[in-house]
């Protein structure tokens, strides 16, 4: 979370809400200093996740498009040059950080194409 602050925002697909759910009183000073950085969010989730603190976010967007099935998998992170994936599976994140001009913008592109699907 400290690098979506860092690089101005992040394209989640697949952002359910479980850090924030674990994290609350980090994501509660968290929120405050995204505000003042004038951040923005973009969120692929699944339908009936509407009404998640992770949804609700004044500088986020969420679409809720993604199959239940798809959503249940890992988190993809978008920004900058770099992609996170995260899993929560064994109730312990698991984090696979890609540092990648290259791998980040396909990851951008695909994110972009559907994000301007209707």
């Amino acid at each position: 979370m400290e690098l979506v602050l860092e690089n101005g925002g992040v394209d989640w697909i697949g952002a359910r809400g479980y850090f924030v759910d674990v994290n609350s009183e980090y994501t509660t000073e968290w929120e405050k200093r995204a505000i003042k950085k004038n951040i923005h969010t973009r969120n692929f989730s699944r339908p009936g996740s509407e009404g998640h603190r992770v949804t609700k976010w004044a500088f986020g967007e969420t679409k809720y498009t993604l199959e239940k099935e798809f959503a249940q998998m890992s988190c993809f992170w978008i920004f900058k040059d770099k992609v996170a994936i995260t899993n929560y599976i064994t109730g312990q994140a698991l984090v696979v950080l890609i540092e990648n001009k290259s791998i980040c913008e396909l990851y951008r592109k695909q994110f972009e194409n559907l994000w301007k699907k209707k």
